[in-house]
């Protein structure tokens, strides 16, 4: 990590007292990294961190943990056993400032994101992008969000929100008509050190243990939630797009086995390797020459700018916020639609040039630079001085 120093904010008795709010944790996810992340940045540029959550690994360094009890037995139970637990802990008041990444009824920053629940749904509808059977109606889980989400947004439960992409910020204000004013965009940041370009031996290695044959284009798809983030499409364009490319599939997804069966009858099970949950991505970032992930909807994605930061570039679709960062010659890999199949083969068979795969990677690189920790970091800082918190 970059020793670069942020400046200070002061909370009302002097070091700024900061709960971030995250329900759950889940080893291998983006939310969760980012999370750790932010975490660690605004530790490091002297607040006092707590995170709020109903399980998490224990924090590195001066980071705490408060665990607030939740019901299990069901996403449902989980959720609303959460939203209570955690607002009875909010508000005994030891913090100065409450930052959500959660829906709750009340926080200080709400930081949108997981996006816009409402807008999800609505392009979950237009689409049939899981090979099962298509969902009708919505369930329990669905209801709740959109009940908090609505109270949180059009009650005003909140100070400040900080939107993760432009994207997200239009998101709000149609479907909610959430004054602009109220809102700050801010891209998420990566751990540059953690992620950047392998060196040569540990490539091969990587691709060695992935049993990739040499001369193939391995593309990397990583995250949970296949149907979101468009597997189905980059399933669909592997037999288009020829037998020199080779797809690896990192994250977990209830509908797994229906995927595989997918690259079965596509006829590329030879080509495709399912991982399942990965805790160490930067070793399959090293082993990969791109990173493709054809969204239908995706507030932001940590998997890409971490791919960037690795020097990879990024096949994604104008749904993804993370394709705000990405000009020029990156942006001519983006597809304006995740179903345009043969389109996404074609641009999978133009990184099969080694030259266009590494200035394209060097312009990848150049893009996380950009977004490091220490100027997220920053920025958070910023916005917590606009709500009346003093430099230390």
């Amino acid at each position: 990590m970059s020793s670069g120093r942020a400046t200070p904010v002061a909370g009302r008795r002097g070091v700024l007292k900061l709960a971030l709010v995250r329900r759950r944790w889940v080893p291998d996810g983006g939310g969760e990294r980012f999370t750790a992340l932010l975490a660690e940045g605004l530790a490091g540029a002297g607040c006092a961190v707590t995170i709020v959550s109903a399980r998490w690994d224990e924090p590195p360094g001066p980071i705490t943990h408060r665990r607030v009890p939740t019901l299990e037995g069901s996403e449902l139970l989980s959720l609303l056993s959460f939203t209570v637990t955690a607002a009875r802990h909010l508000r005994r008041g030891a913090y100065d400032l409450i930052q959500s990444h959660a829906k709750l009824l009340w926080q200080d920053v709400y930081r949108a994101g997981d996006g816009c629940h409402r807008e999800w749904l609505r392009v979950r509808a237009e689409h049939q992008a899981t090979p099962g059977a298509r969902r009708r109606g919505l369930s329990s889980v669905d209801r709740l969000l959109l009940f908090l989400e609505r109270a949180l947004l059009t009650r005003r439960r909140y100070h400040l929100i900080v939107a993760i992409s432009e994207r997200v910020r239009a998101d709000l204000i149609r479907h909610y008509g959430v004054s602009p004013e109220h809102i700050r965009v801010i891209y998420n940041g990566v751990d540059t050190q953690r992620f950047h370009p392998a060196a040569p031996r540990t490539r091969e290695e990587a691709r060695r243990r992935l049993e990739v044959p040499a001369g193939a284009l391995l593309a990397l798809f990583m995250g949970t939630g296949f149907e979101r983030k468009g597997l189905i499409y980059l399933l669909r364009a592997l037999p288009v797009a020829g037998e020199k490319i080779w797809l690896v599939v990192a994250g977990r997804d209830a509908e797994a086995d229906s995927y595989r069966a997918l690259a079965r009858s596509l006829g590329v099970e030879g080509r495709v390797r399912f991982l399942g949950p990965v805790m160490q991505p930067e070793l399959i970032y090293a082993a990969a020459d791109a990173l493709v992930l054809p969204t239908i909807y995706e507030p932001f994605s940590n998997a890409c700018l971490e791919a960037l930061a690795s020097g990879l570039p990024v096949i994604t679709t104008r749904a993804a916020g993370v394709s705000e960062l990405l000009r020029d010659r990156l942006d001519t890999l983006t597809l304006t639609t995740a179903r345009d199949h043969a389109t996404l083969a074609e641009r999978l068979r133009r990184l099969l040039d080694p030259a266009e795969r590494r200035v394209l990677g060097e312009d990848a690189r150049a893009v996380a630079e950009r977004r490091s920790l220490e100027v997220m970091t920053e920025e958070f800082l910023e916005a917590y001085r606009s709500l009346g918190f003093g430099q230390g």
